[in-house]
């Protein structure tokens, strides 16, 4: 559902409002409203470089690590991709997409994310990652 209003775009996306404010005043930034709160927050992108210790690489078990995190942030959208492909991000929230990024040890990776709850869901991810995910190197 899209709505088109004096200057707005709004989409619909379960209950997180994404809005596009079309001013010349606000370089076009992106916000979210949480229809359910009825908060405004910044659409601001957060990004982190996270190295992928653990011996066997980024395997099924870290990866539905980072998936179970994500859970416990349905709004926030967080994607991991390699430097030189950020085109191809996987999203954190499902298993499969992060093993697909077939990372082994030593990889570097960036973490990025944005929307409500994506700081705390970052910063939990990091400390996996720096925790090697409690595997032997």
């Amino acid at each position: 559902m899209t709505f088109f209003k004096r200057g707005l775009l709004a989409k619909s996306v379960q209950r997180v409002y994404i809005i596009k404010i079309c001013s010349p005043f606000c370089d076009g930034k992106l916000l979210q409203l949480n229809s359910k709160y009825g908060k405004l927050m910044s659409g601001e992108k957060i990004e982190k470089k996270v190295t992928v210790g653990n011996r066997m690489g980024l395997h099924a078990r870290p990866a539905s690590c980072i998936a179970t995190i994500l859970a416990d942030y349905p709004d926030a959208e967080v994607t991991l991709a390699r430097p030189d492909d950020l085109e191809n991000a996987a999203d954190c929230h499902s298993v499969l997409s992060l093993m697909i990024l077939a990372a082994g040890q030593g990889t570097e990776l960036i973490l990025s994310g944005s929307g409500e709850g994506a700081a705390e869901a970052i910063r939990r991810v990091e400390a996996c990652f720096a925790a090697n995910f409690d595997e032997e190197c």
